[in-house]
């Protein structure tokens, strides 16, 4: 009964002996039916620790295979016992523990709901089921946003519940009391006072918050930290490199353990803050105030928290070993590139020649901070922000121009080269890199004034037409003809010679995502267990429509009829292997 399971699990729950009782009793006021326990506790990584139970409440209802708490009676119960814990190294959680019928030992899908609530509510839960025959038993699950299920062990140990969230110190409590009475009553004495503002006094009052990377408490981390402090909600956001600083990160101050001698210093911006590694935990001291205890810490891992929402969607272990090459870091591009970093790719290749300008912004991620920069350069910095472990290589060049040697050392072996150059030349050099190295290809366009998107994709070794069977032979060809070229944006020459205006951004965005969920099919189609989302429906070249314009204007009007022409659909259309393709050819 108070045996630790064996297995090596990756959540482990703590209890005391408080709340084992806890349980048995609630079983005990409701033999033979169902019975619902609600723990509110404290979470430090994934651990988590609870010391009493809460009612249930009045309302609550327990009937076999049914049972349901007083949600508003529980939550607010929950919230007033937690106030009594310290919970300045982790945060508050709560737990949901119900009695099964004898036989059923996992959730049922009725659980499903529920479990997954109180999940999103709070970041992960670990919900249990109790048993009475042969003997009083439980089994934890960890849940995560999405309902998934993970066993965790646990363990009955008082002391480590004790260590984890004592109690706060009676001391404390009556200084903050006293804090809020001086100062309401000098509110209520000094009405005149415009100056005195109650609601910042309240704000200075609260904690200040220290998001600590998990790998840094792992190894008890020595050095400097670098990130960012946000005043409105005193927040120090510790970055997981201590390196080059990413845009706008700062040094907040220093780590080291606790034996050791530490260099202090003032930047003069806001409290510099320390921490001391005691035993595998921090100790914190912001400012000079070596008995400041006004701090919540919460540890964060990038691919348990950032890429969280994104389990079972697309798996993190498998996109993390995948590249997107992404040639052309304008409208479209710069988006597509933004999603696959969303989407959790390893690495993104990306090369242009283009600087950033004023009449890009309204069609482009970046703003006026980043005219006279390259796009690529801006490119690596959003994706910096966003997901540090995604390797961003880049050239300040046309993907033609790039020295081979360069570029083959840099290229991964599970990509896709997404083409979104404002012309066709580009993405006859792409369908060339994607033989060579035996990887997907995408080409993504615009029609005239974005009223379209065309995308092809192909595949090598897979007896499809190439982009030359296609779109025709690529010699001889004039590329300053606005005939054949797709703009995804113009400059101010290229606009004088245009008869229509590149569209909106909100259209070019349109083909982005469609070509963005496409690539992640081309990347994950021989994973096991994903389920391809673009790929089943559509051919080697799709129209995307956008909105309906002229015929004369864009010539891929043509193909769809009065049933299909409406806004944000999508046509494909079949494509030919030509025998006599200078590329692909038999002949």
């Amino acid at each position: 009964m108070f045996k630790r399971n064996k297995e090596k699990n990756q959540y482990h729950v703590y209890i005391t002996t408080n709340t084992y009782r806890g349980m048995i009793l609630e079983v005990g006021r409701h033999p033979n039916n169902e019975s619902i326990i609600q723990m509110p506790g404290l979470r430090i990584g994934n651990n988590f620790y609870f010391d009493v139970v809460s009612d249930s409440g009045i309302n609550a209802i327990y009937t076999p295979t049914c049972c349901e708490k007083d949600h508003v009676y529980a939550d607010h119960l929950s919230t007033r016992i937690a106030e009594n814990y310290d919970f300045s190294k982790g945060k508050m959680t709560v737990s949901q523990v119900h009695r099964h019928p004898d036989g059923c030992i996992h959730f049922s899908s009725g659980d499903f709901e529920a479990n997954c609530n109180l999940a999103k509510q709070y970041g992960g839960v670990v919900n249990g089921l109790m048993f009475v025959d042969p003997e009083f038993r439980l089994k934890f699950w960890y849940i995560d946003e999405n309902g998934k299920e993970t066993e965790a062990e646990y363990e009955i140990n008082d002391r480590a519940v004790m260590e984890a969230m004592p109690f706060v110190k009676i001391e404390k409590i009556k200084s903050e009391v006293e804090k809020r009475e001086a100062l309401k009553k000098t509110c209520e004495n000094d009405k005149l006072d415009e100056d005195m503002d109650f609601a910042t006094s309240i704000e200075d009052m609260k904690p200040f918050k220290v998001l600590i990377p998990e790998e840094f408490r792992k190894q008890e981390y020595e050095g400097t930290l670098i990130g960012y402090y946000i005043p409105e909600t005193k927040t120090y956001n510790i970055l997981r490199r201590s390196g080059k600083p990413e845009a706008g990160a700062v040094r907040l101050g220093t780590a080291c353990r606790l034996d050791h001698s530490l260099a202090r210093y003032d930047n003069g911006l806001f409290p510099t803050l320390y921490i001391f590694w005691n035993c595998g935990e921090p100790e914190i001291v912001i400012g000079n105030d070596k008995k400041n205890s006004d701090v919540e810490i919460e540890y964060y891992s990038a691919e348990a928290d950032i890429f969280s929402r994104n389990e079972g969607i697309t798996e993190c272990s498998m996109m993390k070993n995948k590249q997107v090459i992404l040639v052309g870091a304008g409208s479209g591009g710069f988006n597509i590139g933004l999603n696959m970093v969303r989407a959790g790719v390893g690495s993104v290749l990306v090369a242009d020649d283009d600087i950033m300008a004023y009449h890009n912004i309204a069609r482009h991620e970046c703003g006026i901070h980043d005219v006279g920069r390259y796009k690529v350069d801006c490119f690596k910095e959003r994706a910096a922000d966003i997901n540090q472990d995604c390797k961003v290589y880049t050239f300040r060049d046309l993907i033609q121009h790039i020295d081979p040697e360069m570029l083959e050392d840099s290229i991964w072996k599970d990509s896709v080269i997404i083409c979104c150059a404002d012309n066709r030349h580009c993405a006859y050099i792409c369908n060339d890199l994607a033989d060579r190295y035996n990887i997907p290809f995408i080409d993504a366009g615009c029609g005239p004034r974005a009223s379209t998107g065309e995308v092809f994709y192909y595949k090598p070794n897979c007896n499809m037409p190439c982009y030359t069977c296609t779109y025709g032979e690529d010699k001889g060809v004039d590329y300053n003809n606005q005939a054949i070229r797709r703009q995804f944006y113009a400059t101010e020459k290229e606009l004088q010679r245009m008869t229509f205006q590149p569209g909106m951004y909100m259209d070019i965005e349109i083909v982005a995502l469609f070509t963005a969920k496409l690539a992640v099919d081309l990347l994950m189609e021989k994973e096991k267990d994903y389920q391809l989302k673009l790929l089943p429906y559509i051919t080697q070249c799709t129209i995307l429509l956008n909105y309906p314009v002229d015929k004369e204007i864009n010539p891929y009007m043509n193909i769809f009829n009065e049933d299909t022409l409406k806004p944000f659909t999508w046509k494909s259309v079949l494509t030919r292997k030509d025998a006599e393709c200078s590329n692909c050819g038999t002949k």
